[in-house]
Order: C-alpha cells, then structure tokens, then sequence
C-alpha cells in the first residue's frame, strides 16, 4: 500500500528542501499541511503537485 502521509521531515526531504522552508511554503498557503492531534502531515499528493507546479512556473518567492 503506498504510504498516503507524509511527516513534515520526509515532506521536505521528498521537496529537498529544510523543514524550515517547509514551514514557510506551508504558512504562506503554497502547500497545504494537515494535522492530526499534534503531529503535522503533508498528503502525498500535494506534495507531487507543489513540486509539479514547481516545474511548471518555476521558483517561489520564499519572504514575506
């Protein structure tokens, strides 16, 4: 069964990027994050598409 959720970790491992970066991209609504209780969850699909639209338009403007 292929795994459905991602930790932030392996979220930002699969987007080789820094957890931190990651938060950003999150906080700033390039990617959507779940959570379930405490933990925070990236679906895998999102994770496919950001880093599709990635190749599609190119880098993302990372300041506030």
């Amino acid at each position: 069964m292929e795994q459905l959720l991602l930790s932030r970790e392996q979220a930002a491992e699969a987007l080789c990027v820094s957890t931190d970066t990651l938060d950003r991209l999150a906080s700033m609504g390039q990617i959507k994050r779940l959570k379930i209780g405490a933990k925070t969850c990236y679906h895998m699909a999102e994770v496919r598409n950001f880093a599709a639209r990635l190749s599609y338009e190119g880098a993302v403007a990372l300041r506030r």
